[in-house]
């Protein structure tokens, strides 16, 4: 009954690089000066013997046991929602490491991440992409991409650039209800469908455990209630572009095993969704909040099993 995963074609090949010379062939124009902790320990220059593309290059050398920071001079506004690419072509000789990322501003201005979405490398053998393909969350208003780093090294790096791909809120199915609420004579479960968190009450006692949201990279794209007991959803991971089919069902009348192989009452629920939806790994505890905790099985059909701890 479940779909394979499939990878949705989000990018828009005609978009325009956000970042004014990312290739470094205007010189250093559009650029800023490079910041280091240390005074003193860092320059970076135009390289025309080492580059990834076109005539040039940007060679930074730093011989400093802190950081440092290059940056575009370019601030983007942003809604939540937005989808974007980060890229950059990089070389590395050294101890030191890299890092591209994005700073992100609230609606006034202020800082909330120096770091975020951020993809980082050491020494390399030869030009290395860094890519980070993230979805802008609630309350930035604005971001700054940059390339970071520590530690003595020289980096090269080329064809720096940030692309728009959409907004993934505008790709939900419209007209989806706020919430969804399915049931049985123990639990309650409500999908809230902003923002895929859940809400489980237990009808016995009235005690309630709700989620938070953990990440911004997943997407609920469209839900719907198809039996008493049972959610139908399609998510979205948009870094990788993988859509995922999963059920959200209460199992009210028979007892089943978590993956250690503990039997669960009929008290609980749980969610699946068809192989490879994610990156095979150890049994592992994916979230807990409250009394409620979930369990991944990586083997066969991914399951999300939920128990309440009461």
């Amino acid at each position: 009954m479940f779909a394979l995963p499939t990878l949705l074609l989000l990018g828009n090949l005609g978009a325009a690089n956000l970042v004014p010379n990312g290739d470094f062939e205007e010189g250093l124009a559009h650029w800023g000066t490079l910041w280091t902790r240390e005074p003193g320990v860092g320059q970076v220059a135009l390289d025309a013997q080492v580059r990834h593309g076109g005539k040039n290059s940007a060679r930074i050398e730093h011989r400093g046991e802190r950081d440092w920071s290059f940056d575009p001079q370019v601030r983007v506004q942003v809604r939540p929602g937005d989808l974007f690419e980060l890229q950059v072509w990089v070389r590395i000789e050294g101890q030191g490491r890299a890092t591209l990322c994005v700073v992100t501003y609230e609606e006034k201005g202020q800082v909330l991440q120096w770091v975020f979405a951020g993809r980082s490398v050491g020494r390399t053998r030869g030009w290395h992409r860094l890519r980070s393909r993230f979805v802008v969350p609630r309350n930035v208003a604005a971001l700054h991409p940059r390339l970071i780093g520590g530690g003595p090294a020289t980096v090269w790096l080329d064809d720096f650039s940030l692309v728009k791909e959409g907004n993934v809120m505008e790709m939900r199915r419209p007209g989806m209800p706020e919430q969804l609420t399915i049931s049985n004579a123990t639990l309650s479960v409500t999908l809230h469908t902003a923002d895929g968190t859940l809400l489980v009450r237990d009808r016995r006692t009235g005690q309630t455990w709700e989620q938070r949201p953990l990440v911004q990279d997943v997407v609920l794209m469209s839900a719907e209630k198809t039996a008493a007991n049972r959610v139908e959803m399609s998510l979205l991971h948009a870094p990788s572009g993988l859509e995922v089919k999963a059920v959200l069902q209460l199992d009210g009348d028979r007892p089943y095993r978590l993956p250690d192989g503990t039997e669960v009452a009929p008290r609980g629920f749980r969610i699946t969704a068809p192989p490879r939806s994610l990156p095979p790994r150890q049994q592992t505890k994916v979230a807990s909040t409250g009394g409620v905790q979930a369990l991944a099985e990586p083997k066969g059909i991914f399951s999300v099993f939920f128990r309440l701890v009461l």
